[in-house]
């Protein structure tokens, strides 16, 4: 037996940081409480790839550097 899409998939994050990251994909959407996001696509496995790069958009690590208001500091390490 044969389904048709539209299929759903939905990705709850620990915060609400990581779901507007993931959110920011093309397609995705908050569904609930600002940490739950959800794509749809036509076909199950495209649905099924998008769902699991929600999982990476929303688990980077940060890009941000230090403030510059830290003088001889570097992410926590001390410079000489």
């Amino acid at each position: 037996m044969e389904r048709s899409g539209p299929y759903r998939f939905a990705v709850t994050f620990r915060t609400e940081d990581a779901a507007q990251t993931a959110a920011q994909r093309a397609g995705a959407e908050f569904v609930r409480e600002g940490t739950t996001v959800r794509v749809s696509a036509d076909d199950f496995v495209e649905g099924y790839r998008k769902s699991i790069r929600l999982y990476g958009a929303g688990t980077a690590p940060p890009t941000a550097a230090p403030p510059a208001s830290t003088p001889g500091r570097f992410w926590g390490a001390r410079l000489p």
